[in-house]
């Protein structure tokens, strides 16, 4: 649930797992694309998107595209989705 109240989740209606939401009894596809954005179904409590502080509501995205891994920030008021680079320095197993 998101700071506004609205319903956010992960579906398949498109056959990929694409973010949507539901307000006011009405859903709708908050970035549809031909990519999965959900995680694997069979690990419960996982998800690959969180809610960001601001008065504004915007979504932190995790997903992948071709094999490499992203960050996205979404916009759901603005409706834009801006891609978040990163370097890792150092990985430890």
């Amino acid at each position: 649930m998101g700071p506004d109240g609205t319903l956010v989740f992960i579906t398949d209606e498109s056959g990929w797992w694409n973010l949507a939401k539901l307000e006011n009894g009405v859903s709708s596809t908050i970035l549809s694309e031909k990519s999965d954005h959900g995680g694997p179904a069979w690990q419960f409590g996982f998800s690959t998107y969180a809610f960001l502080p601001g008065d504004d509501v915007r979504i932190l995205l995790k997903d992948s595209n071709n094999g490499e891994g992203r960050l996205r920030e979404i916009g759901l008021m603005a409706r834009f989705c801006l891609r978040l680079w990163f370097l890792i320095l150092r990985l430890q197993m």
